[in-house]
């Protein structure tokens, strides 16, 4: 237990997140769903109305026909992993972003925006069908 007034060193961010994962989730229960979810939710509150989620062999997917990234108060970076908090008072008090958990807990992030498919994240080959699919449903 700290004291108050009393300064504690936090371990990084997505060491932090990882054992907390019951703070963030509905149940406490941590799942590429869930995760999907509060991107669908986040991206709903930044204005996407034709926004769905769907799973593609091992890729969860979160898809909508307008780009929710720059409607934000506090945008996130396109070109980065989502390893920080950021800021997303359109959702409520106190809450972030929830892009950071596709940052902490995805092996791999893949995004589309108009016709432009960048790896984030990870490697991913040519040949694996989140390439193709990216690429086909332009």
């Amino acid at each position: 237990m700290h004291t108050p007034g009393e300064i504690r060193i936090l371990p990084p961010l997505p060491q932090w997140l990882r054992a907390n994962t019951a703070m963030f989730f509905n149940n406490g229960v941590l799942s590429a769903s869930a995760i999907a979810s509060q991107v669908l939710a986040g991206a709903h509150a930044l204005g996407a109305r034709n926004a769905a989620s769907l799973s593609l062999d091992e890729w969860s997917i979160v898809a909508a026909d307008q780009d929710w990234f720059a409607a934000a108060r506090y945008p996130v970076q396109e070109n980065l992993p989502f390893e920080s908090l950021t800021p997303f008072p359109e959702m409520g008090q106190n809450c972030t972003r929830p892009e950071v958990f596709v940052g902490v807990f995805a092996r791999d992030i893949v995004m589309r925006k108009n016709s432009v498919v960048q790896i984030t994240k990870g490697t991913v080959s040519e040949a694996d069908c989140i390439q193709e699919f990216l690429q086909s449903s332009a």
